[in-house]
Order: structure tokens, then C-alpha cells, then sequence
């Protein structure tokens, strides 16, 4: 009996062994990785975080959050994250009509009386799957707007006059726009302020610490510096940005381990048909598919392994980030990074691979 015991005591302690040094060499493979993507996009600052289950498994920074100070990434670093603001504001969108508070399908007017009536009836589906004929920035003076807006209503102001660009549901037709009047039904649902309502029922209750509106006047320890690209390899500190035009659709900070917190976590909060509804591609009315859900996409990585991933990236003056899912898996990869850079799908999927290798 003695016999048995220690032999599987040293069976189990030879399997934890095992278990840490292949957890530990997919880790290092995956630094290597992210360390030559640093090199190769050239930006100060990279963070990265990985979620396997319910755990995080790897969180890391790379290079600086400042180029004069050196101060080095850390996963707790803050950086903008630009529409993937679009994600979060969708689990707002679920929240509500997992209450009942929230009609998909009703005219944005139930909730936003002060959207003028067009010529066809808009929808919260519509508008979280850019189907509602809404517009995106006119300009660069729109997406590099240093202008101040006190409230949800305020912004809409412009674009609350526009002609709908087409019948709704009959294109798609990419609008962070459109995410503002989202804000505005999330209001109206409510009876709150977006951002407090964001704050309250979002962030606090997934535990996110480090998620938050970016604010001019708001004086953070981990932020990092927001850098531009002049031309390739010459960076200059970006251009202040008032993100109040964009609050729900691109004015969000947080970072790679709170980002992973959230996908983790959503389940406490939504449940799993909500999660459904917002993470399932739409259709046009003929029935054509789109790839967008509701503040998610979604993509077949790998058809022999039948693998699909829904993801989205941030594309913002100042940053670049990306969330990425395998559902079947139960893994999440998000990074960031503090210029404006090409990463996507394709480098979270090739960091994928690698926690998925089988030893």
C-alpha cells in the first residue's frame, strides 16, 4: 500500500513538473515571438496578455511607455485601445436586454426621442452591426478632433441631421458614429449617464481596474505616452485628442490582462444566449452574411480544425490594440501598443499556436 501511495505521489509531482516546464517553454517561444514583433513594427511600447480557461497564463510588457524616460511596459501600463471600445459597449447593449430593458429591434426613437425620425426606422442591431446607414468620420478633422462635448447628446449633434446613407440593413457600412447613438440607447434604457453606467455595470462588476474614459484632465501613473508616426521609423508624440465625439465607439484605456478579465468574465454577467446574440455575425435583409456581430467579428482561422475566432482591433492616433477569442478553446489574446501599428488576427493567432501546441 506504502507503494502505491509514493507511487503516485511521484506521478502526480512528475506530471506537475511536466505540466510547468512545458507552460513555461511555450511562454518563452511566445516572448520570442512578440520581441521580434516589437522590433519589426518599431513602436516604443508593446503589452500582451493571454488567457487560457479562467486564468491568465502570461502577461508581459516590451520596450517603454516613453522614449525619453525609458520607463519599461508592465501589464499594468494603460494604453488607448481605440473600437475595441465598441466590444465593451456591446456588453452594455447585453446587460440590458438580458433585463428586459433593451428592445434590439425597437426604433432607436423608444429610447432616444430626440433622434429625428428618417426615412427608414433605425435599430440598436442595426446600428451594433453598422447596417444603420449612420456615417463614420467625414474627415481628419473629425478623427483628430480636439474638441469637448459634455454629454452622449451633445456628440450626436454630429451627425443627428444626416441623411441615412442607405436603407438600413441593406449594406454594412463601418460607423463608430453610429456606436454614439448606441450610447444614447444605453441611456435611455437606463435612465443613467453612459459613462457611469459603463463604470458601474461594466467595469466594476468584471473587476476590470484599469479600464476607464480617456480624459484629457485625468492624471494617470501608468499611462502610457501616445506616439505617431511621421513617416516609417520616425515617431513624434501624438496630437492631443478630446475622445468625448467617441466615448462608446473608440474613447475607452485599458489594458491586455483587463482585456482578457473582460472576455473571462462576461459570462457573469450576460447569459450565454446574450453572449450569442452579440458575438453571432448579422445578415443583411436578402440574407447575405457579414462577419460582424455586435462589437465583435468573426473568422475561421483554421478549417481542418474547424477553429473560429471572434476578435476586434482599435485602430486610434497614439495606439493600436486587438482582442482576440477561440471560443471551443477557451483562450484569449490581447495586446496593445502605443503608436498606431499593423497588428491583427493573423500575429494573435500565430501567438495562439503556440499555447496550443500539444507536447
Amino acid at each position: 500500500m506504502k507503494t502505491y501511495f509514493y507511487s503516485v505521489l511521484f506521478l502526480l509531482t512528475f506530471s506537475v513538473q511536466t505540466g510547468f516546464a512545458q507552460k513555461e517553454a511555450k511562454i518563452e517561444k511566445a516572448r520570442a515571438y512578440v520581441q521580434n514583433l516589437h522590433q519589426k513594427l518599431g513602436v516604443p511600447g508593446i503589452s500582451i496578455a493571454v488567457g487560457i480557461d479562467d486564468k491568465l497564463v502570461w502577461a508581459e510588457g516590451f520596450g517603454v511607455v516613453n522614449l525619453e524616460t525609458k520607463i519599461p511596459v508592465t501589464p499594468q501600463s494603460i494604453f488607448r485601445i481605440g473600437s475595441i471600445s465598441k466590444t465593451l459597449t456591446s456588453a452594455a447593449v447585453g446587460l440590458l436586454y438580458d433585463k428586459g430593458k433593451l428592445d434590439l429591434d425597437a426604433p432607436i426613437q423608444k429610447y432616444v426621442p430626440y433622434f429625428p425620425l428618417k426615412k427608414y426606422p433605425v435599430t440598436v442591431r442595426q446600428l451594433g452591426g453598422h447596417q444603420a446607414g449612420i456615417r463614420h468620420y467625414k474627415d481628419f478633422s473629425e478623427s483628430l478632433s480636439n474638441q469637448h462635448y459634455a454629454s452622449v447628446q451633445a456628440n450626436l449633434a454630429l451627425i443627428l441631421n444626416d441623411t441615412l446613407l442607405f436603407e438600413p440593413g441593406t449594406k454594412e457600412f463601418y460607423s463608430s458614429y453610429g456606436y454614439n447613438v448606441i450610447a444614447a440607447a444605453i441611456e435611455g434604457a437606463s435612465g443613467e449617464d453612459y459613462l457611469n453606467f459603463m463604470q458601474k455595470e461594466i467595469f466594476k462588476k468584471l473587476k476590470l481596474q484599469n479600464t476607464l474614459p480617456d480624459k484629457n484632465d485625468s492624471l494617470l501613473a501608468n499611462k502610457v505616452t501616445f506616439y505617431h508616426f511621421m513617416m516609417p521609423g520616425k515617431l513624434m508624440v501624438a496630437p492631443p485628442l478630446d475622445l468625448s465625439n467617441r466615448w462608446a465607439g473608440g474613447g475607452f484605456l485599458s489594458t491586455p490582462t483587463d482585456l482578457v478579465q473582460f472576455v473571462q468574465q462576461l459570462p457573469s454577467v450576460l447569459k450565454p444566449k446574450t453572449i450569442a446574440v452579440l458575438t453571432t455575425p448579422q445578415k443583411l435583409k436578402d440574407g447575405t452574411p457579414t462577419n460582424y456581430a455586435m462589437g465583435w467579428r468573426s473568422e475561421i482561422m483554421d478549417t481542418t480544425k474547424n477553429r473560429i475566432a471572434i476578435h476586434h482591433g482599435g485602430a486610434i492616433t497614439g495606439g493600436r490594440a486587438f482582442l482576440f477569442y477561440l471560443p471551443k478553446e477557451k483562450m484569449v489574446i490581447a495586446f496593445t501598443a502605443n503608436a498606431l501599428v499593423s497588428f491583427a488576427e493573423k500575429e494573435a493567432y500565430e501567438l495562439a499556436k503556440i499555447f496550443l501546441e500539444e507536447e
